[in-house]
């Protein structure tokens, strides 16, 4: 099974960060990053937009669990 990880960057970051959704915080050990399965991609679009209207200086980024791939962005 495929999984997903949301990745952030705000202006005053020089990388992007994975995110662990639980507690709005960036991760440096990715076992503590969100997965979310690939069947629920809607349903983390959605949820990255509603970040983004609340946070628009912040880049999101869907990404393959364990790649540099991005999916999504915005």
């Amino acid at each position: 099974m495929e999984n997903l990880m949301v990745y952030v960057k705000f202006p005053d970051m020089k990388t992007f960060k994975a995110l662990d959704t639980k507690t709005g915080c960036t991760v440096e050990n990715l076992i503590y990053a969100t997965l979310i399965p690939v069947q629920k991609i809607d349903q983390a679009k959605l949820w990255l937009q509603l970040i983004k209207s609340d946070q628009p200086e912040a880049q999101l980024q869907l990404r393959k669990a364990g790649t540099l791939k991005v999916i999504y962005s915005i």
